[in-house]
């Protein structure tokens, strides 16, 4: 029987899978939980009560710190440059520093928490959203 429950973004499931993330993992069992409290309180016809979308919601932000900490560990990306000296489309932002597909991810996840979390407090919404990467995010 499959699932009616989108699963989280494709990134997600392959930095559990293929870079073996460990918040990667720990966030997809939150989201599948959280996921699946909503539903249960949709078939009960009410909604989560707001101490626990509160909670919810700061387990989330700790499970992100988690995820930041981890990258914030991890050994800085070799900068490449082409033959002319200059970083190749798409390398190093001007001005920053190259980042880590699972780096992006995070500060995706963090910017857009509303929209995430949102199917914590509207139930028909029980669907996890795909966020899309912006040209900003480096």
């Amino acid at each position: 029987m499959k699932s009616s429950t989108r699963m989280p973004p494709r990134e997600l499931k392959a930095l559990m899978t293929i870079d073996h993330e460990p918040w990667a993992r720990v966030l997809f069992r939150f989201l599948r939980q959280a996921c699946h409290a909503s539903h249960l309180a949709r078939h009960r016809a009410h909604g989560l009560s707001p101490d626990f979308v509160w909670g919810l919601s700061a387990r989330y932000d700790r499970i992100l710190a988690q995820g930041f900490v981890f990258h914030d560990t991890q050994p800085p990306l070799p900068v490449t440059l082409r033959a002319d000296g200059r970083s190749p489309p798409g390398g190093v932002p001007a001005g920053g520093v190259r980042r880590r597909t699972g780096h992006n991810l995070l500060i995706r996840l963090r910017d857009h928490k509303e929209e995430v979390l949102r199917f914590l407090t509207n139930p028909a919404l029980c669907r996890l959203p795909t966020i899309r990467r912006s040209r900003t995010c480096a």
